[in-house]
């Protein structure tokens, strides 16, 4: 008889983070910082595209010029996969 340990884990992570933005107005634009939180499993990435354009990694904070983009969208992933609903906020 073979006998094997296997690890059973006592919770699966069903839940998607939570992204938050604060875009702050500055001259000439904005200071742009997002904020992902994921108690379980913790943060894999965040992306952000501006208006309909190409969705980037989210690196750290960053400044959008006036006239540039009138949107922000984001979101977040988190170790599991989970992916949040994507958020939008205006820039005016």
């Amino acid at each position: 008889m073979i006998r094997t340990k296997v690890k059973i884990w006592d919770w699966v992570d069903l839940t998607p983070p939570v992204t938050t933005a604060v875009a702050t107005p500055v001259e000439g634009g904005w200071n742009v910082a997002l904020a992902a939180t994921d108690d379980i499993s913790g943060i894999h990435a965040t992306f952000y595209r501006l208006d309909s354009g190409r969705i980037e990694n989210f690196e750290g904070p960053f400044f959008i010029a006036k006239g540039t983009a009138s949107s922000l969208t984001f979101f977040s992933v988190d170790v599991d996969n989970n992916t949040e609903k994507w958020q939008t906020i205006a820039l005016k």
